[in-house]
């Protein structure tokens, strides 16, 4: 205990602690509302519960192996908070990464970081609960961090650690293996060319790309088998069907081309912000006038990126450029209407593409790749004679200038994700089920979607009886957008669809041998379209509550 206090005392540690403090106020300031009461963040895409199963087959698994573990001890829903603030902290701290590669300057490199935030691309896809992805986005800014300083200081253990970061981020978010594939192309080009200069060996660069990818492949073999296993089980939502429909639906926001291409720049263009589940940055006036005034700093990096003593960096600034055009073509997508054919064409033959049915992800590699230049702009204003005489203004204005990107990042989110309790009746029915079937059975939810309003919430979210329920639920696996119905191939999700349109009046789900012991209908959204249950001979009302009617289901 003597050694730990010695610890915290030292010099550097309280160096290293006020260095971080900033982040973490930041941080504080966005989730403290969430700590003030009990219950859970419900968000479209992420839903937490009392009963967190764990998958091993997917690339998840691992977190919630430790979420798991951890929720021995502390309440899921508090851990829940505590998930998405680590995930802001971490997003800061990547930022902050990238940009002490290029000044010592501690609150240069603070101001820089923050862009790495507060930005729409984060907002957006906050408000829709994809922390997986905000994750792996944080992931791979640090790698990009790690690969520019392997760039700058030569030492072999940066290339190693961008490599566990780039593949860490692979895990959380499958998309992130092209977009950590395209940085890490682009950096081991720049590491080749700068061998005939002397700064690097042939054989030493060589060697820590194979030590590189046998990482990435290493930390990721485990979902990546699971994955293969999973196919030959029919019987799953393993196999995706992504069609062209989802490339129409999901494809990035604008009027026309051009409206396209400025959200793109702009960091916007997510579908999900037109299907009102939370406020548009687009409705808060003047959001975009932030980033406007931010942008020549940007455009100034670059060309002092350009003008680099350091060849190094000068060949980075140029294939940073050559990255943030075909980033911006390829989050376009199909919006370019010449080039259609050829996004359909990688679309359809490139191994693993199907994963962007949504291309407006790639927004993600110009949100790094404007850090870097604003940080190299930054470092060329902190020159000037009018910054150093209004240091301490200016750092003011440049910080609330890039929080009013995404103003509404502040707070809890603009207010507008609140900590919710479940039903009690629901917990009623739980315990009920678990005592008479000791979950030897599966419990099906009705109604039938895969999201869908609560009452509790206030909010569209994904369907959270799984993560709420002991005994295994079969649920909607039907997302419902646009042309698109169910995707998820799922051979029990047909059958019951099937059965709903029958009435109940087939034996599909004996047939099927779903092995289902109770129906849960839960009086949310449609339910009284499932008044059929009552008419089902093999079917008794075990309970009805306010919320729900919990049903025996009586074949063998």
């Amino acid at each position: 205990m003597k050694k730990i206090f010695q610890a915290i005392s030292d010099s550097n540690t309280k160096q290293k602690f006020y260095e971080l403090l900033p982040y973490f106020i930041i941080v504080l300031i966005i989730t403290l509302p969430w700590f003030f009461k009990f219950g859970y963040l419900f968000f479209m895409d992420m839903v937490w519960g009392p009963n967190m199963n764990i998958d091993f087959t997917s690339s998840l698994s691992p977190l919630f192996l430790i979420i798991n573990g951890l929720g021995v001890i502390l309440p899921f829903g508090f851990l829940e908070k505590m998930f998405v603030a680590l995930i802001f902290f971490l997003i800061l701290l990547a930022g902050r990464k990238i940009a002490s590669n290029f000044t010592d300057n501690k609150w240069l490199v603070f101001i820089s970081s923050l862009f790495g935030l507060f930005n729409p691309f984060v907002y957006d896809r906050a408000m829709y609960g994809q922390f997986g992805l905000l994750l792996a986005f944080g992931l791979l800014a640090y790698a990009v961090g790690y690969l520019i300083d392997f760039l700058i200081s030569k030492k072999d253990n940066k290339i190693i650690i961008a490599g566990i970061f780039i593949a860490l981020s692979i895990m959380f978010s499958p998309h992130f293996l092209f977009f950590g594939g395209i940085f890490s192309i682009l950096f081991f080009l720049l590491y080749l060319y700068l061998i005939s200069s002397g700064h690097f060996k042939k054989e030493k660069i060589l060697k820590l790309a194979g030590i590189f990818l046998a990482l990435i492949v290493l930390i990721n073999a485990f979902w990546i088998i699971g994955l293969i296993v999973n196919s030959f089980d029919q019987t799953k939502a393993g196999n995706i069907e992504v069609t062209e429909n989802d490339l129409y639906y999901f494809r990035t926001t604008g009027e026309n081309q051009l409206d396209a291409l400025k959200n793109v720049v702009l960091m916007v263009g997510f579908w999900g912000e037109n299907q009102n589940r939370y406020v548009d940055l687009k409705a808060v006036g003047g959001w975009w006038k932030s980033f406007c005034v931010i942008l020549p700093i940007i455009i100034l990096g670059f060309f002092v990126g350009l003008k680099e003593k350091r060849k190094e960096l000068r060949y980075l600034s140029y294939g940073l450029l050559i990255v943030f055009i075909l980033s911006i073509i390829l989050a376009l997508g199909i919006r370019i209407e010449f080039l259609k054919k050829i996004m359909f064409a990688i679309f359809h033959y490139v191994p693993l593409y199907k994963v962007f049915r949504e291309p407006q992800k790639w927004v993600a590699m110009l949100v790094i790749i404007y850090q870097v230049f604003l940080t190299f702009g930054l470092t060329q204003l902190a020159k000037f004679k009018i910054y150093k005489q209004n240091s301490g203004i200016i750092k003011v204005i440049l910080g609330v200038l890039i929080i009013m990107q995404a103003p509404l990042m502040l707070w809890g989110l603009g207010g507008q994700i609140k900590p919710a309790k479940y039903p009690a009746d629901w917990l009623t029915a739980d315990k009920y089920i678990t005592e008479h079937s000791d979950c030897q059975s599966k419990t099906l939810i009705l109604p039938w979607h895969m999201y869908l309003g609560f009452d509790f919430t206030k909010r569209v979210i994904a369907n959270p009886t799984d993560v709420f329920f002991t005994c295994p639920v079969i649920r909607g696996t039907n997302m419902e957008a646009g042309a698109i119905y169910d995707n998820s191939g799922d051979l029990t999700s047909k059958a019951i669809v099937e059965w709903i349109d029958d009435k109940g009046q087939s034996l599909i789900l004996q047939e099927n041998n779903l092995n289902i012991g109770y129906i849960i209908l839960l009086k949310e959204v449609d339910w009284e379209l499932y008044n059929f249950l009552g008419n089902v001979d093999y079917l008794s009302l075990e309970m009805e509550t306010e919320n729900l009617k919990l049903y025996k289901y009586n074949l063998e």
